[in-house]
C-alpha cells in the first residue's frame, strides 16, 4: 500500500507532474460541461479556475501534515486499486475506506500523488452546478454564492470526503423537495457510510417535512411552536441516551484537538443539553472569532466568517420579506444542525470543514423556495433566475 509514497519525497513542481493527465481530463470535463449545459462566460471561467486548486493546495499551499486526513484517504485508494483491500472490506470498514470506496468508483487507475482524488472532488463540484443549472433551482445570488464561496472552493480543491457528503446531502434535500421518497434511500444510505451525523440530521429534518408537508407549505406559527414542543419532549425522552453519546463525542473531539479530558465539561439534563445546544450552534457558525486567532490562514477564516455572517443576515431579511414560513424552514434546518456539531466540535478548522455544507445548503434553497434575486441593491443578472 505505499507504493506511492515516494512521491512524498520528490519536490512539488515534480509531484504536480504526474497529476497532469488528471488535470486534463478534469479541464476537458469542464469544458465539456460548460459547453453542454451552455454556461456563461464568467461562471465557466470560475469553474475552470477551480481546476487549478488541486495543483497548489494539497502538498503546496497547505502541507500534508496540516490536514493529514488527504494522506488516508490516499492510501485507501490506492490499497482498493491494487487488490489490498477488498471492496467488501472497504465497504465494511471505517469512513475513509467506506470513503475511498466511493473515491473509487471514478475510472481513475490509481491516485499517484497525494492531491490526484481532489480532481474527483472537482468534477463532482461542476456536476452538482450542471444538475442545479438544469434544474433552474439556482438564483442569482445562490449561484454567485455557489461559485465564489471560499470555504467551498477549498474543500473541493482537497482529497476530503467534505464534497462527497455535500454532494449527498443536497442529493436528498432536492429529491425529499421533488417527492422523490423512495430515491431518497441511495444519498442517505451513501451518507450514513461517510458521515453518520449529517444523515442523522438530514433523516430527521426530511422526515419532520415528510410528516408536516414542510417542503411545501413551509413552517407556520402553529407548526413552528408543535415542533418546539416536539423537540422538548424529543430531548427529554432520550437525553438518557443522547447525553452520554455526546459527551463521549465531546471529549473524544477535544482530547483529538490537543485538550486535556478533564478540561471537557460535561452535558447534564434536558436544560444543560438544550443550553449547549444554543450557545454552542451559534457559536458553531461564527468561530473563529477574530480576538481567537494568530496567523495568517486563520486571519482568512475570521474574514471570511464576518463577510458571509453578514451576507446571511441580509439573506435572511430579504426572504422574510418574501416568504417567511419557507425560510423558516431552512432556518430550523441550519439551527438543527449548527446545534448537534456547536456541541461537539471545538476546533474553529474542524468548525469550518464542518459547517460549509450547511451553509450552502441553507443559501440555496432559501433563494430557491424564497426567490431571492438579490440581497443588496446591486443586481445579479442570471439566465436560470427564479421569478415569482
Amino acid at each position: 500500500m505505499d507504493d506511492f509514497h515516494w512521491v512524498l519525497r520528490t519536490s512539488f513542481f515534480e509531484s504536480r507532474l504526474y497529476d497532469l493527465a488528471y488535470f486534463i481530463t478534469c479541464i476537458v470535463f469542464v469544458f465539456l460541461g460548460n459547453t453542454l449545459f451552455k454556461v456563461r462566460s464568467l461562471p465557466a471561467v470560475l469553474i475552470l479556475a477551480h481546476c487549478l486548486l488541486p495543483l497548489i493546495l494539497y502538498g503546496g499551499v497547505i502541507s500534508y501534515q496540516y490536514m493529514p486526513d488527504g494522506l488516508k484517504y490516499w492510501d485507501a485508494f490506492n490499497g482498493i486499486r491494487m487488490g489490498d483491500i477488498s471492496v467488501n472490506d472497504a465497504f465494511m470498514g471505517g469512513n475513509v475506506e467506506q470513503a475511498a470506496l466511493l473515491f473509487s468508483i471514478f475510472p481513475m487507475p490509481a491516485a499517484v500523488t497525494p492531491a490526484s482524488l481532489a480532481y474527483i472532488n472537482i468534477i463532482i463540484y461542476a456536476s452538482l452546478y450542471y444538475w442545479l443549472t438544469s434544474k433552474k433551482i439556482f438564483t442569482p445570488v445562490s449561484e454567485w454564492f455557489y461559485l465564489i464561496y471560499p470555504s467551498f472552493a477549498l474543500y473541493a480543491g482537497l482529497p476530503l470526503r467534505d464534497t462527497m457528503i455535500f454532494a449527498f446531502m443536497l442529493v436528498a434535500i432536492q429529491w425529499a423537495r421533488e417527492g422523490r421518497w423512495f430515491l431518497l434511500i441511495l444519498p442517505l444510505f451513501l451518507l450514513s457510510s461517510i458521515k453518520f451525523q449529517n444523515a442523522f440530521i438530514l433523516i430527521l429534518f426530511i422526515f419532520s417535512g415528510m410528516s408536516f408537508g414542510l417542503f411545501k407549505k413551509g413552517i407556520s406559527l402553529p407548526k413552528g411552536a408543535f415542533l418546539v414542543f416536539f423537540g422538548f419532549v424529543f430531548l427529554y425522552i432520550t437525553e438518557p441516551v443522547l447525553g452520554p453519546e455526546i459527551n463521549r463525542f465531546r471529549l473524544a473531539m477535544y482530547v483529538e484537538n490537543g485538550g486535556l479530558s478533564s478540561e471537557v465539561g460535561q452535558i447534564y439534563g434536558v436544560k444543560d443539553f438544550f443550553y449547549s445546544a444554543l450557545l454552542g450552534g451559534f457559536y458553531f457558525i461564527v468561530k473563529p472569532l477574530p480576538w481567537e486567532v494568530s496567523g495568517v490562514f486563520p486571519l482568512i477564516q475570521v474574514s471570511e466568517n464576518i463577510l458571509v455572517f453578514i451576507f446571511l443576515v441580509l439573506l435572511v431579511v430579504v426572504a422574510w420579506r418574501r416568504n417567511p414560513r419557507k425560510l423558516m424552514l431552512w432556518v430550523f434546518f441550519i439551527v438543527f444542525g449548527s446545534a448537534i456539531y456547536g456541541m461537539v466540535v471545538f476546533n474553529y478548522g474542524t468548525a469550518a470543514r464542518y459547517r460549509f455544507p450547511f451553509i450552502l445548503l441553507f443559501v440555496i434553497f432559501v433563494c430557491a423556495d424564497c426567490g431571492v434575486q438579490r440581497v443588496v441593491r446591486i443586481k445579479f443578472f442570471s439566465r436560470n433566475a427564479i421569478h415569482k
